[in-house]
């Protein structure tokens, strides 16, 4: 049987290049780079991959309440609320369900090895509170690949 390899575009016969399937490629996942904005190379959103892009997704997940993405139902980690709250072993307990919830949910690819959540004593001149997050994370089809990421709540 023969493969045809010309389609026709509005009247015009164009070559098109027979797809060769490539075995063992792992496909490496791009994503815009956050925060956005002027870029040193040039431009307003730069790509990232790898770690940068997971770091990335995290702080933006991390970043944004649940309700706040009209278009992305659930999106978001509600840990604002917590801010105010005492940091005893119930808060402690609710910040670590959701965001194990979250991760679970919006980052199928990885696995929170270790979370430690402490209060965090740097005041700024309108003395907001804030939390920290300290998450070790695994990429679970990766090799090696262990990290740390900080998010800070204000």
């Amino acid at each position: 049987m023969a493969i045809n390899e010309t389609i026709t575009v509005y009247g015009n016969d164009v070559d098109v290049p027979a797809k060769r399937a490539v075995g063992g490629k792992v496909s490496k996942s791009y994503g815009f780079d956050y925060p956005t904005g002027r870029k040193e190379g040039g431009g307003y959103f730069a790509k990232s991959s790898g770690k940068s892009l997971i770091v990335n997704n995290i702080q933006q997940l991390f970043g944004t309440d649940k309700g706040e993405r009209l278009m992305m139902a659930g999106y978001g980690v509600s840990l604002k609320r917590f801010l105010f709250e005492p940091l005893d072993d119930i808060t402690i307990g609710n910040i670590d369900r959701e965001v194990r919830d979250a991760i679970s949910t919006w980052e199928p690819r990885l696995e929170i090895v270790n979370l430690v959540v402490y209060h965090v004593n740097d005041y700024t001149l309108e003395g907001l509170q804030a939390i920290a997050i300290m998450l070790t994370i695994r990429i679970k089809d990766g090799e090696n690949s262990q990290f740390n990421i900080q998010v800070r709540i204000k």
